[in-house]
C-alpha cells in the first residue's frame, strides 16, 4: 500500500470494529420487545433510539405503529424536516464510518431520532 493510502487504511481498520446495527437484538412483531419498542419510539423528545428488525417491511411497520404515517425523503436529503424518514444502505463509506453496518431507516420525529436497522431488504 502506498503512503497516500495510509489514512484510508486506518479508517477501514477502525470501521471493522464498529457494528452498530448487528449488535442490536432483533425485535419481532407480536412480542413483548416489539411492544416496548413501539412505546419507547412513541414518546417525543426521547433522544436517539436504535432498533433492529428482520426485514425492511417490519422496520416500516415498527415506525408506523410508533409514529403514524411519516413522509419518506430522499436518501441524505438536504431538506430540513421534523417528521419523516430516509432509507440508508450499508454499502458506502459514509455509513460504514458512522458504524452503520446494516441497511436501515433513519428517522426524525420532533426531537426524537434514530435508526431502525434490518437484515433483509425484502
Amino acid at each position: 500500500m502506498q503512503d497516500w493510502d495510509a489514512p484510508l487504511a486506518n479508517k477501514l481498520a477502525a470501521i471493522k470494529n464498529m457494528h452498530e446495527g448487528t449488535s442490536l437484538q432483533v425485535v419481532q412483531p407480536g412480542t413483548k420487545e416489539w411492544d416496548e419498542a413501539v412505546a419507547s419510539l412513541s414518546g417525543l423528545g426521547k433522544g436517539k433510539q436504535n432498533y433492529r428488525t428482520r426485514t425492511a417491511t417490519e422496520a416500516k411497520q415498527l415506525l408506523q405503529e410508533a409514529s403514524g404515517n411519516m413522509n419518506r425523503y430522499k436518501q441524505y436529503t438536504r431538506k430540513k424536516y421534523k417528521k419523516g424518514y430516509e432509507m440508508h444502505n450499508d454499502k458506502n463509506l459514509r455509513e460504514l464510518e458512522a458504524g452503520n453496518d446494516l441497511q436501515h431507516l433513519k428517522f426524525k420525529d420532533g426531537k426524537s431520532s434514530g435508526h431502525i436497522y434490518y437484515d433483509k431488504p425484502n
